[in-house]
This record gives structure tokens, sequence and C-alpha cells, in this order.
């Protein structure tokens, strides 16, 4: 253990020599101590600037490590001045960033920066260069820049390319404020950085693309050779063009997505799509079906499927459920969602459970489809929760002992089935009494009538209690 934790400093001083000759040079280490996995929270900052804001985690004294792209929001929003603090914590100390001595990659979506006053707790990196199969990660950042909040790995990483990662976490990620934060082992030692999110699925660059950027083997932009950080994004632009012209698929995919210096490009990111890049893929499929060009996102959706991308075959499963660029086919579609879900993607996880409540492409069983919904619930989902309330106020699902009198809270319709694509059959007033002999998912079956042996009504409109009527 001495030995690696020496391998480990030694790794961690030259990377940060090369950045201190890259940016502003100084003493490195002069009094910060390495965090463990309890104290990780000290050397998580928010950084911030012209009304934007984003997380940086140390890893020195007075280096620090983000997204490149919150660099590039503070360009963009026209920042001269730049911060960090760290709310939630005893040290509630004003940084003042070095704005202009900057090193970039647009492409992997890494930034470096110093700051002029020195922090007492730095991360070191982890020393490999792959996480397949690591179990019990954590992140930290400021969402919205709220006070820092922490998100726990919640299945095996499904998925990684070239730069990074896809790890399911136990939340949804939404409204910016993570991007730069750290995903750490149980050590404490930096396996990532947090990129981008969808839903649950969290993004985050390689710890080994990371340490490439620090040693220079990546190209990159120092802005300290250009007269303001927005030339340096200009020139960063630039780059990412020349790289994507020489065939970096990378590169295509970045062009393709961003706003702002890195116009939105859809040739760029079709490009990346074509050369098998599945994020590109995901994302090409998603832009078309904003479009309503159903029969094309199901194309690319199922491109990436068949790579067993999370959101691919979830997307896929969707299109199925709907019948939109494909066959209707909820037995297909229940096959594609459940392996979503067992890659620990949230929405599908509460699509699974759906199904199972619904008896919607497998057979009907309430106990699984609430042990989805609890899986949905813990990995975020608010609609999963509701669920849960829902299954745990009403009358149990399946035959009651004895038939229910319920009555009417509003005008409800009476159906042939158990959901609104089947045929009405009737109408109930408020107040009307009737009686229930079991529950099917979200509907009543209502006692048959002659000539009419299946009658159901949406549970929620009707009440075990009388409402006067």
């Amino acid at each position: 253990m001495r030995f690696r934790g020496a391998l480990a400093a030694t790794l961690l001083w030259s990377a940060l020599c090369l950045a201190t000759s890259l940016l502003v040079p100084g003493k490195a280490l002069s009094a910060a101590v390495e965090v463990d996995a309890r104290s990780a929270h000290r050397a998580v900052w928010k950084v911030y600037g012209a009304g934007k804001v984003g997380t940086a985690f140390a890893i020195g004294d007075r280096h620090f490590v983000t997204a490149a792209h919150v660099i590039k929001g503070f360009a963009d929003h026209g920042a001269t001045e730049v911060f960090l603090d760290r709310r939630g914590s005893n040290d509630s100390r004003r940084l003042r960033v070095n704005y202009g001595h900057v090193a970039l990659t647009l492409i992997q979506d890494i930034a470096l920066f110093t700051t002029k006053e020195r922090v007492d707790r730095y991360f070191a990196l982890a020393t490999g260069d792959t996480m397949e199969g690591e179990t019990g990660l954590r992140a930290m950042g400021y969402p919205r820049g709220r006070p820092l909040e922490s998100m726990r790995q919640t299945a095996p990483i499904p998925f990684h390319d070239e730069v990074w990662y896809e790890i399911p976490v136990d939340r949804e990620v939404e409204g910016g404020g993570f991007s730069g934060g750290p995903f750490f082992d149980a050590h404490g030692k930096v396996v990532g950085m947090l990129t981008h999110a969808g839903g649950n699925m969290v993004a985050a660059v390689k710890v080994g693309v990371v340490r490439k950027f620090l040693d220079g083997d990546l190209p990159r932009t120092a802005c300290r050779d250009h007269p303001s950080v927005s030339d340096c994004i200009e020139r960063a632009t630039r780059q990412a063009r020349e790289l994507a012209e020489a065939g970096d698929r990378v590169a295509h995919y970045q062009l393709g997505r961003y706003s702002g210096h890195l116009d939105k490009d859809s040739a760029m990111l079709r490009r990346a799509a074509e050369n098998g890049f599945i994020l590109a893929q995901n994302s090409l499929g998603s832009s078309l079906k904003d479009s309503e060009r159903w029969a094309e996102a199901a194309r690319w959706f199922r491109r990436s499927a068949q790579q067993g991308h999370p959101v691919g075959l979830y997307q896929l499963g969707l299109a199925h459920y709907r019948g939109r660029g494909v066959t209707r086919d909820h037995a297909r579609a229940f096959e594609l969602t459940l392996r979503a879900a067992r890659s620990g993607h949230a929405i599908a996880e509460y699509g699974v459970g759906l199904s199972y409540q619904r008896g919607e492409g497998t057979a009907r069983d309430v106990a699984k489809a609430r042990r989805w919904f609890q899986r949905a619930a813990e990995n975020g989902v608010d609609e999963a929760r509701e669920k849960l309330k829902a299954l745990s106020a009403a009358p149990t699902d399946g035959a009651f002992e004895s038939v229910t009198v319920m009555w009417a809270l509003k005008r409800s319709n009476v159906r042939t089935g158990p959901g609104t694509n089947f045929a009405k059959i009737g109408l109930l007033e408020m107040g009307d009494r009737v009686r229930v002999v079991e529950r099917t998912g979200d509907w009543f079956r209502l006692t048959p009538q002659p000539g009419q042996t299946e009658r159901y009504v949406y549970a929620p409109l009707l009440s075990q209690a009388n409402t006067g009527m």
C-alpha cells in the first residue's frame, strides 16, 4: 500500500509539474493533503462567473480540473472574473481563479486552471486506465449552484468508448451544475470527471484521458497565449474542426452537439454516427425524433441498441411500444426496455414496472411491478414514487375476497377493459354506487351485468368513501 501511495503521488507530481509549466509557476502541494473518500468534499468546489455555474476539483494546492464546456460557458456570457467557493462545508472561502491561465480541450471536454490562493485538500488520480466492473463509485457537484450534493453508482458500468464512461446513478440529473465534478472510488481516488447526463445516466471522462491531457498527450489550447478567454475558445474550436477534417470521430460528435462557439453541425453528427460512435447515434436519433422523423430515428436507436447501449435500447423499445417508425409490438418493447433497465436506466426501470402492472408485452405481475417501481424510485424517478404510493393506498391488486362497494368521485367512463384504448360501454355520474370485484393496475373491474362480462373504471375516479351524494 505504501508503494502504491508513493507511485500515485509521483504520477500526480509529474502531472502538476507539467500543468504548472503550462499555467502559472509556483510550488505544488506545499501544504495540501490528499483526501480519502470520507473527506472528499473538502476538495470539491463550486466554480462560477457571469451567472454560470459548474463544479471543479483540486488536484493540487492551486491546481483544479473542470469540464471545458464550463469555461466555455463563462466565456460565452462575457465573464471577466471567475471564482470558487465550497458551499456546504466548513471552509467558506472565496477563491479567485487565474481565469486567463486556463488550458483546455473542447474535444475531450477537459480544462485545467490555477487559483491565486492555496487550498488544503486535493484528489489523487487513480492509476488504472479502466474501471469496468467497478462498483461503489460516488460523484459530487453543485446542482444549479446549490450546496454540494453527492450521487452514488447503482449498477455496473454498462457502456464506455474511447473517452467516456456512462454510469447509472441514484438520481435524475437535470439543470446543470454537476459538470466538472469528480467520480471517485472507495479510496477517494478520482476515476473520472463528470461532463454530461441524460436522466440518471451520467457520462464521465475516463481518468486515463484526463491523465493524457495533463501529460500533454492530447491536442489542447493554452489561454494565456490569447488576448482573452473568448479568443482562446475560438482557437480551440478551430482546433476541433481541424481534427474533424482529419477524421477524428470524437471531434465530429462534439461539433455536432455543441452550440455557441462550437456551432451545431448536423452533418458532423451524422458522420460520427455513421462511424459507429454510439453517443452520436443516440443524439442523432433524438434530434430526428424531435422532428417527428420516426423511421430515421428508430434506425439510429437500433444501431445503438445493437451495441447494447441503454439509451438506444430504451428508445427503440419506446418506438415499438408506440408504433412510431417501427411496428407496434409490446412484447418486443418489453424485451428491449427490460435490457435497458437491467443496465440501470431509471426511466426504463419505471417502464418495466408499468408493463408488469398493465400486463403489456408480458404476463401481469403486480409484485414484480412493485419491485421495478421501487428501483426506479430509488434512482430518482418521481413518477415511480407516485405509483408506489397509489399501489399502497389503493385496495390490493387482484381479486378481492368480497365485493367492495365504491362511489364515483366524478363523471366516469365505463370501458370493456383496463385502459383508454378499450371501448366505452357506459357512464357513471358523480356519486353513483358500484360494486368492485378486482383491481387491475390503474383500473377497477366492476361486477358484470347481463350481456356485459367485462366492465372497468379508472381507479382514481372511485372512492370507498361516500362523497355525500
